[in-house]
């Protein structure tokens, strides 16, 4: 009797997903060390490997006074979101436009059965749309009851920064609006520009275009 109900649970749609999960990782790992992962997914392995990480609770007294965020860029300027809000960072396939959506919505797409709504971050903050290319990414991103994709240049890293070193912002001069910037930080030597996506996710337009 014991045995007929394990083997129900094996069968189970949960199950399933675990096991697919666990064959998907011994695959990259295979494909990791016999080195035959190119360069972009070696990347992408290491990104989705520290947003995991990222979900494991701090030790207590650990990361207090620190943010740990995707930073992106957009053309040559470098932007962080709140990791937390991050779900995954996927390659940008095929992305199907939709006619009547504004200008920011670069359409929609097709996540493991699910329809994602894909917002163009450039358009957005009124610059220019993003080209595509290999190195183009969409960060998944949840929150204020939405999940939507957001289109970026490309993924630079995983960080934390230093809550006490982002400063209120400057005039940005590059037609964002401000509303939107927590304030920047100095990263490496280079400015990084702390985006508020909980804002951006609050905004009206954005409510309206989640269920196109």
């Amino acid at each position: 009797m014991s045995d007929q109900q394990g083997g129900g649970n094996l069968g189970s749609p949960d199950q399933s997903e675990v096991w697919q999960e666990i064959h998907r990782r011994i695959d990259e790992l295979s494909r990791e060390v016999s080195g035959e992962m190119t360069e972009e997914e070696l990347h992408d392995l290491w990104y989705r490997r520290a947003l995991e990480l990222s979900r494991v609770p701090a030790q207590e007294g650990q990361g207090s006074d620190s943010l740990k965020m995707v930073t992106f860029r957009l053309g040559s300027d470098r932007y962080g979101v709140g990791i937390d809000m991050v779900s995954e960072i996927q390659r940008a396939g095929r992305i199907t436009p939709v006619p009547t959506a504004p200008d920011f919505v670069a359409g929609v797409m097709n996540l493991r059965g699910n329809i994602l709504s894909v917002v163009d971050i450039r358009v957005f903050f009124g610059l220019p749309k993003v080209v595509m290319s290999e190195k183009t990414r969409i960060l998944v991103v949840e929150g204020e009851g939405l999940r939507i994709g957001v289109l970026v240049d490309m993924v630079d890293e995983i960080t934390d920064v230093r809550e006490e070193g982002i400063k209120p912002p400057l005039s940005l001069d590059k037609g964002i609006a401000e509303d939107y910037i927590r304030g920047i930080a100095t990263r490496r030597g280079e400015m990084l520009i702390v985006v508020e996506l909980e804002k951006i996710l609050k905004n009206p337009r954005l409510v309206v275009e989640e269920n196109v």
